[in-house]
């Protein structure tokens, strides 16, 4: 199986919590998901990679990132057998939250 880009969220400064948009994983067996912190001040940023519920309305989060206070790279992978050995279901979103400050990242999740 081929490796797909599912998102390639662009490097940006960003100041408030926010998400991608949702996106179909259903044909994966494996998540990597790739962030480039290039700055941070002020705060911690978090990211979270969340999988909609059942009742197609309740998204849960089953991967977060330890608190970023500053450039780094952050790299996981989600999936039976992997880093985080969880079912990510058929619909996904990446979500951040930026306690205070700025942060610019960008970030990438693959499907395989």
């Amino acid at each position: 199986m081929s490796a797909t880009t599912i998102l390639n969220l662009a490097s940006a400064v960003r100041t408030t919590n926010g998400e991608s948009s949702s996106f179909d994983v259903s044909d994966y067996v494996e998540l990597a998901i790739d962030t480039d912190v290039t700055a941070g001040s002020g705060g911690t940023l978090t990211l979270f990679y969340d999988r909609l519920g059942a009742d197609d309305a309740t998204y849960f989060p089953i991967w977060q990132s330890d608190p970023i206070t500053g450039a780094t790279d952050v790299s996981t992978s989600i999936g039976a057998g992997l880093a985080y050995s969880q079912s990510f279901a058929g619909t996904g979103k990446l979500r951040w939250t930026i306690s205070a400050g700025s942060f610019t990242f960008s970030a990438s999740i693959i499907g395989k």
